[in-house]
Formats: C-alpha cells, sequence, structure tokens
C-alpha cells in the first residue's frame, strides 16, 4: 500500500474525500481485535505460525533450502509491510487485506511444490474440489449477509422519516465471517445511516426479525416494523 498514489498524499494532505488518519473509529487494530476474538480463528493462527516456524527450522536435504528460508523471510515480511499503513489511516475492510492474503498463499505454494516433486497430480485436483466447495459454501454467506445488510440500510433510511428517539437496527445471524461488529454496535453503520448519535439504538436480534420477513414488501415497512414495535417495547 506504500506505493500507492492515494496513499502517499494522505503523508501530506493527512485526509482527502475518503481516506483519513489518526482515528481509530475504522483502522487496522479494532478489526483485528474483532476478528481474533473467536477461538477458530486464533486457533488457525497458531496453525499458521507453527508451520511457518516448523518450515523455517526443519532440516531437509534439498539443495535450495537456504534460498527458500530467504523467500519465505521476504514473504512474511512483505505480508505484514503491507498491513502497516492501515494501522493509522482509515477506513480499513477486507479488501485491504489482499495483498497480504496473496503473499500468505504464494509462501504455502512455493513450500509445498518445493516439497512435493509431483505435487500437480496431487494439488491441482484437491484444489478445484476446495475451491468448488468453497466457492458455494461462501456464496451462500456473503448472500445472506448482503441481504441482511441491504434490509437493514432500507429499514434505517425508513426511520429517518419518522423522526422519532429509539433506531431499530437489525442485526445479522452472526459475525464469525465478519471483520466488524454486528450492525446494531458498528460505529460505522450507525454514521451512515442512523447519523444523529441522540437516538436509542434498539438491536433486533436475527432469529426476531426473521419471523417477521415473510411478511414484508419491498419498500413497505409499516406492518413489518408494527410487528417489531409490539415485540420490543
Amino acid at each position: 500500500m506504500f506505493i500507492n498514489g492515494a496513499y502517499i498524499k494522505l503523508l501530506f494532505a493527512g485526509h482527502d474525500s475518503y481516506r483519513h488518519i489518526d482515528s481509530q473509529q475504522a483502522a487496522l487494530l479494532p478489526y483485528l481485535k474483532t476478528f481474533v476474538s473467536h477461538y477458530r480463528v486464533i486457533l488457525l493462527l497458531i496453525i499458521l505460525m507453527a508451520i511457518i516456524l516448523v518450515n523455517f527450522y526443519y532440516q531437509t536435504d534439498y539443495s535450495n533450502y537456504s534460498k527458500l528460508k530467504l523467500i519465505n523471510g521476504w514473504l512474511i515480511i512483505d505480508a505484514i509491510v503491507a498491513l502497516l499503513p492501515f494501522i493509522v489511516i482509515t477506513p480499513f475492510g477486507p479488501r485491504c487485506i489482499f495483498g497480504s492474503y496473496t503473499l500468505i498463499i504464494a509462501l504455502l505454494v512455493i513450500n509445498l511444490t518445493a516439497r512435493l516433486p509431483h505435487y500437480y497430480k496431487i494439488l491441482t485436483p484437491l484444489s478445484l474440489l476446495a475451491l468448488l466447495f468453497l466457492g458455494f459454501y461462501f456464496n451462500q454467506i456473503s448472500l445472506n449477509y448482503y441481504q441482511t445488510n441491504k434490509l437493514s440500510q432500507d429499514y434505517c433510511q425508513y426511520q429517518q422519516t419518522l423522526q422519532r428517539k429509539d433506531f431499530y437496527v437489525i442485526n445479522y445471524s452472526n459475525i464469525d465471517y465478519l471483520w466488524s461488529s454486528n450492525m446494531s454496535d458498528d460505529p460505522m453503520f450507525l454514521h451512515f445511516f442512523v447519523g444523529d448519535s441522540n437516538h436509542k439504538i434498539i438491536a433486533i436480534n436475527y432469529e426476531d426479525w426473521q419471523a417477521y420477513a415473510p411478511h414484508y414488501k419491498v419498500g413497505d415497512f409499516q406492518k413489518f416494523e408494527q410487528q417489531i414495535i409490539r415485540q420490543h417495547k
């Protein structure tokens, strides 16, 4: 990210129409704190670190091992450096980690190919099967997140027209695959779609509003809201 002209300009201007410095509202560290709060992510990080350490110190007999160690070191350093600007630059989201993700994938592939002389016979079919499965699995998860986020945005915009203090924000089913908090606790979502900090935010759990979803017609929130208010008075 250091070579991106938009981020270089921030060093001199401090902000532009989209990015800014010295705000922790949505920068890297708060997102990482949310992300690593899940035990599965912590376990994954431990396994990844163990693989990296074993790879550095495991004694092997192939001739280019010293070169491989150097490549590994540079890939890890580059993956970390690519994220460093986002300690102070906001906003930060999943797209900002794509470069680091690509470098880590390269690290894993390079080491597998070095240790498996006929890797393509094994990895190609396994990779295709894994990608097909993961693509379908995460497509369903992403669709649910998108539909929930869009409905919550539209519902918040509808409530803006009512000019009241209580603000009902519908939540995701879970945030296991998100970097952010649920929408009723997400400062960025509340800033853009609720706005007034004087509003009292009332969170509507996924299971609750899903019971009303069959009665919802696109753009017509009246009956949908009546059911929410009735249960949460």
